[in-house]
């Protein structure tokens, strides 16, 4: 038992000796347990790696705007308020859900894991977050700031190295049509187009309100394609996990009241932004999802192809 990779010793008619010598005692004797706890094992190894690739890839559109601003003096994309709302608030719920997902069919059917070489946070893991998942989710993100700051008629070229004078109480008038000074000049021309400080303050708002409604949304469909590793799936089920269900209501309800409260809806996330934007945010989950099944079906087909080998998680 004690060369054995695994020593199993029976519960109920083994020896103390042999229990002390085993790593496994098997209470009731049936060897059939085995097989259960293998499978037990596999998917909750399997539900961690999921828990951990859902919830490490919003970490990548949650940097970048810091990381922007830093580096560029690019305008609050989003709030540091708005990163703790979505750690311990909106996705807190659905990654606890990961916990009740059953098992995949092929569960029992892949080889056994190296114990020295996979490991819960693989390359191909890391790799998933950042720059496939990851990725698209900053990307869209981004494009609705972007879309909500164009929407009211501020060039995005100028936005970066705008911070420092603009976009806070008591920085310049943002001009946007009349020539440098207009705004100065009394009576102010016609022609003369600029937003007061107030009024920068309030479109920021806005588009950082979209930016956190873009990244929540997409995570809503993100946990269905962090669901399976490698199945299909409409085969494995999308509301098999009732737990999951109640995590996204959740989710969902907390973004709306982080966004729609007045007041804590400025302290958070900014303020809501107009309406024909909001038909613009399940794009970034739905891409991922979408991209997502193609990648475990070129796996499936071909499980030593590139894809299988190097992108499949």
């Amino acid at each position: 038992m004690k060369k054995a990779d695994i020593g199993i010793a029976m519960g109920v008619m083994g020896t103390d000796v042999a229990k002390d010598a085993s790593d496994v005692i098997l209470m009731d004797d049936d060897f059939s347990s085995i097989v259960e706890g293998i499978k037990c094992g596999r998917t909750i190894f399997d539900n961690l790696t999921k828990t951990i690739a859902y919830t490490v890839t919003h970490l990548v559109p949650e940097t970048v705007p810091v990381l922007l601003s830093l580096a560029f003096d690019f305008p609050t994309t989003l709030p540091s308020l708005a990163i703790l709302a979505i750690d311990c608030g909106t996705e807190l719920a659905p990654a606890v859900s990961f916990a009740y997902e059953p098992s995949e069919s092929d569960v029992m059917s892949r080889p056994p894991r190296n114990s020295k070489r996979d490991r819960l946070v693989s390359l191909k893991v890391a790799m998933y977050c950042m720059f496939q998942a990851g990725l698209i989710s900053t990307l869209c993100c981004f494009m609705s700031f972007l879309l909500v700051i164009k929407f009211y008629g501020i060039d995005v070229n100028r936005l970066i190295g705008s911070s420092s004078s603009y976009f806070s109480s008591g920085s310049d008038n943002w001009i946007v049509s009349g020539g440098s000074g207009c705004d100065q000049l009394t009576p102010v021309p016609a022609n003369c187009v600029y937003f007061t400080d107030s009024q920068q303050v309030d479109i920021n708002l806005r588009a950082a309100c979209a930016y956190y409604a873009t990244l929540t949304a997409c995570q809503v469909l993100h946990i269905f394609a962090c669901k399976t590793r490698s199945i299909s799936l409409l085969q494995h089920g999308i509301f098999n996990n009732v737990v999951m269900i109640y995590g996204i209501l959740i989710e969902i309800s907390l973004m709306c009241l982080f966004i729609f409260t007045p007041k804590m809806n400025e302290l958070l996330v900014g303020k809501p932004f107009e309406g024909v934007y909001w038909l613009l945010l399940p794009i970034p989950g739905v891409i991922i999802l979408i991209l997502t099944e193609v990648r475990k079906y070129a796996a499936r087909n071909n499980p030593k192809g590139f894809v299988a080998t190097y992108l499949n998680w």
